[in-house]
């Protein structure tokens, strides 16, 4: 989720002397769990006027962060308080979808089918698409809940799907497992090393067995089980 507020600095002080505040605020509260990284951002023709974002990985995690008062954090913004207003915009979450323009068609585009009513499994989108930067232009994410006929046109099993990671290169052929993660992973630089690591013979079996493990207690622990 993200936390939006508006911030306006008085006559006679500068949008520098809160960023200073605001960055010294960060480095403490960016310690608590679940949290994901703060901007501060300049209103274009309006030096004066701010927007502050802070994301967090749950709404539930930020309300913890806010009952352990922290002295530090407090006293920080005490100092800024005097020159400065603050309106809060208010608290949105991570949409389950995004309206966006059609991609443009690419050669070396490939489609995830990804289980997007796990949480686990967006936070793994999430943190793939930072590391991939620009590489996760070439990526098109598919959830397949409640897409069994979608999937079966593809060849592909909905109750596997469930298990198991399946990629479809741009060749339209689909790849599944680990065969899946490196396919993925090969679209990401940093990435790139573990793509060639977890196809080596001698650990792709140790892999893939404890990768099941970790997908069939995650789908028994949630009752989806197929």
């Amino acid at each position: 989720m993200k936390f939006l507020f508006e911030v306006h600095i008085q006559d006679g002080h500068t949008a520098e002397e809160y960023a200073d505040a605001w960055v010294r605020a960060s480095k403490i509260i960016q310690q608590a769990p679940g949290a994901r990284g703060t901007e501060l951002h300049r209103k274009i023709g309006d030096p004066d006027t701010l927007i502050a974002i802070a994301s967090w990985e749950s709404k539930a995690q930020r309300d913890a962060m806010e009952t352990q008062h922290n002295p530090d954090v407090a006293a920080i913004i005490r100092s800024a308080a005097p020159f400065v207003e603050i309106r809060p915009i208010g608290e949105f979450d991570d949409p389950e979808w995004v309206v966006m323009p059609p991609a443009k068609e690419s050669a070396s585009n490939i489609r995830v089918f990804y289980d997007g009513a796990c949480p686990g499994c967006q936070r793994d989108r999430r943190q793939y698409e930072r590391l991939a930067g620009r590489g996760s232009d070439q990526v098109e994410w598919v959830d397949i809940t409640g897409k069994d006929e979608e999937l079966k046109a593809k060849g592909i099993d909905p109750k596997a799907a469930l298990q198991e990671l399946h990629v479809e290169d741009q060749d339209g052929v689909i790849h599944s497992e680990l065969d899946a993660y490196a396919l993925l992973m090969s679209r990401a630089p940093l990435l790139k090393p573990l793509a060639w690591l977890i196809t080596l013979p001698l650990i792709r079996p140790l892999l893939s067995r404890l990768y099941h493990r970790m997908v069939t207690k995650r789908l028994e622990r949630t009752g989806r089980m197929p």
